[in-house]
């Protein structure tokens, strides 16, 4: 009775360390920081960025306009190849770049007329059936 106790407690005190190692993870990854609109403060927020980095990513973006992407960063005094990697699951980008991110929003616009488009060339595919 006294293993089954011990084994029992020495379970749950694993599972309940687990789950704060987990949930305090949680809580960090929840939102991404936009990397277009962020601050100096929000950016520090992110795990790996310290002040400097945080005003040179502001910097950059002042001097050179919206990212356009996460890639971006590599561009930024002090960002290395490592570095970009370990934030990509914390920033994002957003805001000003969506319109520089046309591809995306051209194929939306052409979204419908490409779906009326695939409905055409079936009832093509069927002419060319009479025609065969």
């Amino acid at each position: 009775m006294k293993r089954y106790t011990m084994i029992t407690g020495v379970i749950l005190i694993a599972f309940l360390t687990l789950c704060m190692t987990s949930c305090g993870k949680k809580t960090q990854t929840a939102a991404k920081v936009d990397l277009n609109t962020a601050t100096v403060q929000q950016l520090q927020q992110v795990p790996g960025v310290d002040q400097t980095l945080a005003q040179n990513i502001v910097t950059f973006r002042d001097e050179n306009g919206p990212f356009s992407s996460v890639d971006d960063l590599a561009r930024v005094k002090g960002m290395d190849q490592q570095k970009l990697d370990s934030l990509r699951d914390y920033v994002t980008v957003k805001g000003a770049s969506g319109t520089q991110q046309g591809p995306s929003q051209e194929g939306e616009t052409s979204g419908p007329q490409s779906g009326s488009q695939p409905m055409s060339e079936p009832e093509s595919g069927g002419s060319s059936r009479t025609g065969t």
